[in-house]
């Protein structure tokens, strides 16, 4: 078989690329099947192939087939049928793998060469893909524009527009949820608490416990400093976990409710969800497809992995993200959830500052003065203390427990008494 044999729209197996050979090709004998129909040379097969391997795999790294002791070595990746069949959508034994492998593995000048013998594995992301692209932005609004970054705000738009077509639901199982008051799981919130701080806590839940004031608001994951956020988790434990606890180190946690609907993007369920059908690898948009997915699963790692203080400066990624959902989507979320990287099973929220943030008097201070203004008004909050909830938790020598302790607090008339 030659590249000039012809191929039939059958025999391509791909519904995409068959569709194009039945537009562009001729009728003639298949070399494949040897029925009359639609048909292209093979080359222009092996060149649409090649070009999408070309994006897709490259030669695996440390091939070898036998070590120097004469022992056979498992070799990364896997052989290049094994990819075409792929690209294909059939089995490795279809008629064409057999046929493209051998019009790839044929010189041609200038374009990239696949050899039967070399074994392959999926090419990291390229230089054009969002991931890189973002690496760009970040750089520009660390360095230049931060505040009007066009870039930025057209690859999160790209990323983030079409989350219309999830329906709003309270049901665990959607990407986009709807959270009230009736029926949201419990939520909780923890804090360091060493000896001097204990009773502060316990005296101020609410506010000790809940969203720090904007003034005293430091920078976390989903929020820059001075705007503030709420964390929290849907179990106790997890809340603790998030705060990489150290044997005998003192926690305390109380249990918040939601008082309003929150609309809220789960980012577990996001990062999987069916974006739509898959593109044919021959659809200029499959690697599109694939980017966005790539670029999601880094942004869910990035929200639930924490950073140290000295590289807080990689937070800018999620706090665009927090900002984008917050202000630009419309309808705007009131915040997040995420799986927790501390403990497997745990999965935290976050809330905005809109939901979760009491508006506060601000002031500005000028060469002449200062100016105080009265707090704006702004959203409701949507989260509130739960009144008799609060537990000191006291992580034990092996670090694999707590010893736990009901405290008594008093009265909070900001507070929801626990039912």
């Amino acid at each position: 078989m030659t590249l000039s044999s012809a191929v039939c729209f059958k025999c391509v197996h791909d519904t995409f690329l068959s569709t194009w050979v039945t537009e562009t090709g001729a009728l003639d004998h298949c070399s494949l099947c040897g029925d009359m129909a639609q048909s292209v040379a093979l080359v222009e097969i092996t060149a649409r192939a090649r070009a999408v391997l070309d994006q897709y795999i490259w030669e695996a790294r440390n091939h070898r087939h036998w070590g120097s002791d004469g022992s056979r070595l498992e070799s990364p990746g896997e052989p290049l049928k094994y990819w075409v069949a792929e690209v294909f959508a059939c089995s490795p034994g279809a008629p064409i793998v057999q046929a493209v492998c051998g019009g790839l593995s044929e010189e041609c000048e200038a374009l990239p060469i696949f050899s039967t013998t070399i074994h392959y594995s999926i090419r990291p992301a390229g230089v054009k893909s969002a991931l890189n692209r973002w690496c760009d932005i970040q750089e520009g609004m660390r360095h230049s524009s931060r505040f009007f970054n066009d870039e930025a705000r057209q690859l999160l738009s790209w990323l983030f527009d079409d989350l219309g077509q999830y329906a709003e639901s309270a049901e665990a199982d959607h990407v986009v949820q709807t959270l009230k008051p009736d029926d949201c799981p419990a939520i909780y919130r923890a804090r360091r608490s060493p000896a001097e701080k204990v009773e502060r806590i316990r005296d101020n839940p609410d506010t000790e416990l809940g969203s720090p004031p904007k003034e005293v608001s430091g920078e976390g994951r989903m929020n820059p400093a001075g705007i503030p956020a709420f964390y929290g988790a849907f179990d106790r434990q997890t809340c603790i976990a998030e705060l990489r606890p150290l044997p005998q180190d003192s926690f305390i946690s109380g249990r918040f409710q939601l008082i309003r609907a929150v609309r809220v993007l789960d980012f577990e369920r996001f990062e999987g969800a069916n974006l739509g059908p898959i593109p044919s690898f021959f659809d200029p948009e499959y690697f599109k497809h694939l980017d966005r997915q790539g670029f999601l699963r880094k942004i869910h790692e990035e929200i639930r992995i924490p950073v140290d203080e000295e590289e807080k400066r990689n937070y800018l990624i999620t706090q665009a993200v927090a900002e984008y959902l917050a202000l630009k989507c419309s309808p705007r979320f009131d915040g997040v959830i995420f799986r927790s990287a501390q403990r497997a099973e745990g999965r935290n929220i976050v809330l905005f500052s809109h939901a979760a943030a009491k508006p506060t008097s601000s002031t500005v201070r000028f060469a002449t003065g200062y100016r105080v203004s009265g707090a704006k008004a702004g959203d409701p909050l949507s989260i509130e203390y739960v009144a008799g909830s609060m537990i000191l938790h006291t992580i034990d020598k092996d670090n694999v427990g707590t010893m736990d302790e009901v405290l008594k607090e008093t009265e909070s008339s900001n507070a929801i008494p626990e039912a």
